[in-house]
C-alpha cells in the first residue's frame, strides 16, 4: 500500500557552490516531502533476459558514455592548475563528490534486502558516469527535507528514479564544464568517462575529485540537464555487487539487533494476550530477585523488564505476575470471525445474471497472517533531558520520529539501520515508542528485544478475507457475467488506518467480460492489523485467479487460452501470460501425477507477473515443482535483484499457501513461534525461472509483486493435478 502524497511530485536540480571546495550536486523534492503526521492517530488511507538462480557477484567494468576511437594518453594539466577541493560538503539528500573521487549518495529509504541502495546508487552512477567502485553510501536520517522516507509499495524506483538521474546528469555537466573551462576548449569536446573528465583530441583527463574544486564555483546553468539515452547505459541493467554485501558478509554490517551503546540496558515487555487489553495489576516481586534485572517499569503498553542482558531480561518477565482487563476481544475466536466474514461477503446486494446464462458461484477465504521477519522486532532509545535518539531498523522513520518526540518530548533524532525483512511490519511504531518510554522512565540507553514469540503474538496482521464470487456464460461458451465481493476488516494498526479503498486492491479482474462487478464489505472487527507484503492485491488474486480456473474448467477450456481470449490487447499482462505459458512449455505431457497452473496479476498497477506452477499431490503433502514467472517491471536496473526479489516473494507467498494462519480463541493469538507458525522450509522450495521481458517503461516496482500470482497459479496446479479444488487458505488436503 502506498502513503499518500499531497503534492504532485516535480523535480529540479540546482548545483550549489561548497564551502569547503567539494562539489555538492542538490536534488529538490519539495512535490514529495509529505505534510508532518497530524494528531495521532494518523490516516493513511527483443528477448527478454533470463536470470539464474545464483547471482554473479563480480563487479562489472563500467564503459564510457561516448567512448574516444583511440585511448587517450594522459597528459598533465598544464596552467591553470585543477583547483582541488580542500575538504568534502555534507548536507541532506545530496550527492558529494569528495576531493579524492569519491561519490556519496546519501540514501534515505530503508535496505530490508530488497537492494534499495544499490538500485538507487546506481542510477546516480550512470547519470554521473562514476566510477562505480568509487561509489559509497550513507544511510539518511529522519527529515522531512528528504521527502517521504516510507519504504513501502514498492515505489522507491518509481519515486525516485527520474530525480537521481536528474541530479548525476546535473553533475556530470558541471564536472565537463569546469574541465573544459580548465583546458580552454569547447565542452563539446569533452566527455565524461568513470570518474574522470577527458578531451580526447589532446589526452588531457582530470579526475572527478580534482574537478571539483573548481566545479562547485560555477553557476548551474538554466534547465533541466541532458539525460543519457537509455541506449548508452552502461551500468543500468548489469548487476554489481550490492554495495552492502561486503559488509554482511563479513558480518559487520549493522542491523537493529546489533546496536550496542556503552551504558545501555537490556528490556523485555509483557503485553496483554488480548489485544487491546490493559493492564490492572502487577506484583513484580520474584522477577526483581532474578539476577541481572535493574528495573521493572510500568509503560503505556504493558510492564518492562530491565536488566543487565536480554536473558535476565526474559527470565525477570517470566517471574511477573500480572493482571489484566482482557477487554472487548476477549471472546474473539476464529471461527466466529470466519463466520462473520461469510455472511458478509454473501449479503452484499448485486443485481442477477440474465436468466440464459450458466453460472457457478463459490467462497474463497485467506486467514490472518503474521509477517515474521528472519530478524525479530528490536529499537535501541536513548532520551535525555536536552534529546532523544534512536535506532530501529524502520520502514517509516519519519512517522517514528514523530510519534516517539510526542511520547518523550524532547527533539528526537532517528537513526535507520539495516533489517532483516519487514514485509509492513516496520511501518508501524508501536517498538521504538516502547522503547523510548523504558529509556525514558531508567534515564539510560535501552535496547528493547522482541522474542520470536512476541514478534508472532503482537502484531498487525494482514487480515482475513472472505470472497464471494459468481460468474455466468451464455449458450457459446462467452464469459459475460462476473462479481466478485470481499469482505474484511481493513487496516486497523496505530499509524496505518485504511477501509474500503485499500481492500479494493488488485480486486477488478483485467479481463474483457461483458458485464463484471467488484465491490468490498468492510467488516466491524477490531483486531489489530496493518500492511503485508502487497497488502489485498494476494488474497484478491487467489480468488479471482483461482475462480476463472474454476470456470474454464466448467466451459471446458484450457486455463491459458481462456486468459488470452480475455487479456484486452495492450494489457501489460498479455506478453507476460503468453512468455510465461511458453517458457513453461504448457501443453506439453508432465510425470504422471503433476499438474500445471497458471496465474497472472498486475500489483499496484505498475507491474505485471505471470506464473506457470507445476505441482502435485503426494499422500496428502502438497509439493511444488517448478514454477516459470514471467515479469514486464518497466527497465531493469539491477536483473539479479529483481530475480531475488521474485524468488523471495515466492518463497514469501508459498508460506502463505502451505503453513500461514493465526488464529484466535479468547482473544489470543494461538501460535507463537516457528514451529506453529510456519514458513517455507528449504527442501520445499521449488526450482524457479525468472524471464525479465524488455520495456520501454520506467522502473517500476518489483518487491511485492510476486506474492500474489503464486498462491493462486499453485491451487490451480493442484486441481490440475489431484482434481483437489483449493478455495481456502492455507491448504488443508483431507
Amino acid at each position: 500500500m502506498r502513503g499518500p502524497r499531497p503534492i504532485s511530485r516535480r523535480t529540479f536540480i540546482q548545483v550549489t557552490c561548497a564551502a569547503s571546495g567539494g562539489l555538492l550536486i542538490g536534488v529538490s523534492l519539495d512535490g514529495c516531502v509529505p505534510e508532518p503526521p497530524p494528531a495521532i492517530p494518523t490516516t493513511v488511507s527483443n528477448a527478454p533476459t533470463v536470470l539464474p538462480t545464483a547471482a554473479p557477484t563480480a563487479m562489472p567494468t563500467i564503459p564510457p558514455t561516448a567512448a574516444p576511437t583511440v585511448s587517450p594518453t594522459i597528459v598533465p594539466t598544464s596552467t591553470p592548475a585543477v583547483v582541488r577541493a580542500s575538504g568534502p560538503f555534507e548536507a541532506n539528500m545530496f550527492v558529494r563528490i569528495d576531493p579524492d573521487g569519491a561519490v556519496i549518495l546519501t540514501i534515505h529509504r530503508s535496505e530490508m534486502g530488497q537492494g534499495v541502495r544499490t538500485a538507487l546508487a546506481m542510477i546516480l552512477a550512470e547519470e554521473l558516469d562514476a566510477d562505480w567502485s568509487r561509489v559509497r553510501v550513507e544511510q539518511a536520517l529522519a527529515n522531512f527535507a528528504y521527502g517521504s522516507q516510507t519504504t513501502s509499495g514498492s515505489g522507491s524506483m518509481i519515486d525516485f528514479y527520474h530525480p537521481l538521474r536528474a541530479a548525476g546528469a546535473a553533475g556530470r555537466r558541471l564536472l565537463i564544464t569546469a574541465a573544459a573551462q580548465i583546458w580552454g576548449v569547447p565542452t563539446e569536446a569533452c566527455l565524461a568517462m568513470q570518474g574522470n573528465v577527458m578531451h580526447p583530441p589532446s589526452g588531457r583527463q582530470a579526475a572527478y575529485g580534482d574537478l571539483a574544486g573548481v566545479a562547485a564555483q560555477l553557476t548551474a546553468p538554466t534547465g533541466p540537464p541532458p539525460l543519457k539515452d537509455s541506449t548508452l547505459f552502461r551500468l543500468i541493467g548489469t548487476s554489481p555487487m550490492r554495495v552492502d554485501e561486503p559488509a554482511i558478509v563479513r558480518g559487520t554490517a549493522v542491523y537493529g539487533l546489533d546496536v550496542r551503546l556503552p551504558g545501555m540496558r537490556f528490556a523485555t515487555v509483557a503485553r496483554c494476550p488480548v489485544p487491546g487489553g490493559k493492564l490492572l495489576n502487577y506484583d513484580d516481586s520474584r522477577a526483581k530477585r532474578v539476577p541481572g534485572v535493574r528495573a521493572i517499569v510500568e509503560i503505556s503498553n504493558g510492564v518492562a523488564v530491565v536488566a543487565d542482558h536480554t536473558w535476565a531480561a526474559l527470565q525477570g518477565r517470566a517471574a511477573l505476575t500480572l493482571n489484566w482487563d482482557e477487554g472487548e476481544l476477549a471472546s474473539v475466536s476464529s471461527e466466529a470471525l470466519r463466520r462473520q466474514l461469510i455472511d458478509l461477503a454473501r449479503s452484499a446486494t448485486t443485481d442477477q445474471p440474465a436468466d440464459d446464462l450458466t453460472t457457478i458461484d463459490a467462497v474463497y477465504e485467506t486467514p490472518y497472517l503474521a509477517h515474521a521477519p528472519m530478524e525479530p522486532l528490536s529499537c535501541v532509545a536513548d532520551v535525555r533531558s536536552d534529546g532523544c535518539t534512536i535506532w530501529a531498523a524502520t520502514q517509516n522513520p519519519q512517522v517514528l520520529q514523530d510519534y516517539v518526540r510526542r511520547v518523550v518530548s524532547v527533539p528526537t533524532e532517528v537513526h535507520v539501520t539495516l533489517m532483516g525483512g519487514g514485509f509492513g511490519r516496520r511501518l508501524e511504531v508501536d517498538y521504538a515508542v516502547e522503547a523510548a518510554e523504558v529509556s525514558k522512565a531508567i534515564g539510560a540507553p535501552v535496547q528493547v528485544i522482541w522474542s520470536r514469540s512476541d514478534d508472532v503474538q503482537h502484531d498487525f496482521y494482514r487480515p482475513a478475507t472472505a470472497h464471494w464470487l459468481r460468474a455466468g456464460w451464455d449458450q457459446q461458451g462467452n464469459l459475460a457475467f462476473w462479481r466478485h465481493v470481499v469482505a474484511a476488516q481493513g487496516l486497523n494498526g496505530i499509524v496505518y488506518h485504511a477501509g474500503n479503498d485499500v481492500i479494493e486492491e488488485g480486486l477488478n479482474v483485467p479481463y474483457q467480460i461483458a458485464d463484471k462487478q467488484s465491490l468490498s464489505q468492510l467488516a466491524d472487527i477490531a483486531l489489530p492489523t496493518g500492511p503485508w507484503r502487497a497488502v489485498y492485491n494476494g488474497p484478491n488474486a487467489f480468488a479471482n485467479e483461482c475462480f476463472l480456473d474454476e470456470v474454464a474448467h466448467a466451459l471446458h477450456k484450457d486455463p491459458y487460452e481462456l486468459r488470452m481470449q480475455l487479456i484486452p490487447d495492450g494489457d501489460l499482462l498479455r506478453p507476460v501470460v503468453e512468455h510465461a505459458a511458453q517458457k513453461a512449455n504448457w501443453g506439453a505431457p508432465l510425470p504422471k501425477g503433476r499438474g500445471r497452473g497458471i496465474a497472472c496479476h498486475t500489483t499496484y498497477g505498475q507491474t505485471a507477473v505471470a506464473m506457470v506452477a507445476e505441482a502435485s499431490l503426494e499422500a496428502g503433502v502438497v509439493r511444488v515443482h517448478r514454477v516459470v514467472c514471467a515479469v514486464d517491471c518497466g527497465l531493469v536496473i539491477h536483473p539479479d535483484m529483481v530475480a531475488q526479489q521474485i524468488e523471495g516473494g515466492i518463497a514469501y507467498g508459498l508460506s502463505a499457501l502451505l503453513h500461514g494462519e493465526i488464529t484466535f480463541s479468547h482473544g489470543r493469538v494461538q501460535q507463537s513461534n516457528l514451529t506453529d507458525y510456519r514458513v517455507l522450509a528449504f527442501r520445499e522450495m521449488p526450482e524457479v525461472e525468472v524471464y525479465l521481458l524488455p520495456s520501454n517503461r520506467n522502473p517500476q516496482g518489483i518487491g511485492e509483486m510476486a506474492v500474489p500470482p503464486i498462491a493462486p497459479a499453485v491451487a490451480n496446479a493442484l486441481y490440475a493435478a489431484a482434481g483437489v479444488r483449493v478455495r481456502r487458505m492455507p491448504l488443508k488436503i483431507a
